[in-house]
């Protein structure tokens, strides 16, 4: 593993790895259909993570041609 490289992350942190803004990252977890697979930190809905393999496998499902939906 390299420096800095966590299992989970959290909204900024999955942000600042994609190169886009916090406030897409939080609207993918608030979807409808398909939303993205976060872990709620003790029940508060404020504060989530969400699992690298979680994120990676969702970030396929929901491309399209190396487009982010």
């Amino acid at each position: 593993m390299w420096q800095g490289y966590t299992e989970w992350l959290s909204a900024t942190r999955m942000a600042e790895e994609l190169g886009m803004d916090v406030g897409r990252v939080r609207s993918w977890a608030n979807r409808r259909d398909d939303p993205l697979p976060v872990r709620y930190i003790d029940g508060n809905r404020r504060q989530w993570r969400v699992r690298r393999k979680d994120m990676d496998e969702w970030l396929v499902r929901n491309s399209v041609e190396g487009v982010w939906l």
